[in-house]
């Protein structure tokens, strides 16, 4: 696998109109190879300053296998959080990293060795729960919110999910958190019906997951 371009806080993923947030790079998804890792903080990332988190994040990074990385995570300023920087001059063109399927968190490589979690995990990954192939969404989806949000859990990934931005991070840049006020003033437009579109999709994934008591447990109680 080859490295990607970053994004802005308002770009949507091309085959799924999925939010991307900037800081989310190929190497973040990263599995780590060695049981030397540092401990994660388990703290709220509101309450931890980002500079500290990245920090944590780039030691995650060193105990990764990532060949050919020629970039690395910096601190962006001026209100964009964290970006990717080249340690290296670049062509057009040229991969800047490498990366192994089965180092990444994917529906298929969502794996846990909780037995409640992974029959949920499983569930999902077996044509959706019953509902059509949906490329793993679901079965990754639960999995992120068991390894985020349930307590009493520390996570292997807690050093990438730490640096992922929260919801008032995003308020003020993203357009799926526009006012009504906002998006009235985009009536009519290709992006306020692709914002309404996203919101009820949300909704109504939120509305089968909670509705399925395996899924509340697995992932941490109905507070999750």
């Amino acid at each position: 696998a080859s490295g990607r371009d970053a994004c802005d806080d308002d770009d949507y993923d091309d085959d799924d109109d999925v939010l991307l947030p900037p800081e989310e790079t190929k190497e973040a998804d990263a599995k780590p190879q060695s049981d030397a890792a540092r401990e994660p903080s388990k703290e709220a990332p509101a309450e931890t300053n980002l500079a500290e988190r990245l920090e944590e994040f780039e030691y995650f990074l060193s105990t990764l296998t990532i060949p050919d990385r020629k970039i690395r995570p910096a601190l962006a300023g001026d209100g964009l959080r964290l970006g990717a920087v080249a340690t290296v001059n670049l062509t057009q063109g040229e991969s800047y990293f490498t990366i192994a399927e089965e180092s990444t968190i994917s529906g298929d490589t969502a794996r846990s060795d909780d037995p409640a979690l992974e029959r949920v995990l499983e569930k999902y990954r077996s044509n959706n729960g019953g509902g059509g192939d949906d490329g793993g969404f679901k079965a990754l989806l639960v999995y992120l919110l068991h390894e985020r949000f349930a307590p009493d859990h520390a996570s292997e990934w807690d050093p990438y999910l730490n640096i992922l931005p929260a919801i008032d991070d995003m308020r003020d840049s993203v357009p799926l958190f526009l006012t009504e006020r906002q998006l009235d003033a985009l009536g009519g437009s290709d992006v306020r019906n692709s914002i309404l579109s996203y919101r009820k999709r949300a909704m109504d994934l939120h509305g089968v997951l909670s509705s399925d008591y395996e899924t509340v447990v697995a992932t941490g109680g109905p507070s999750v």
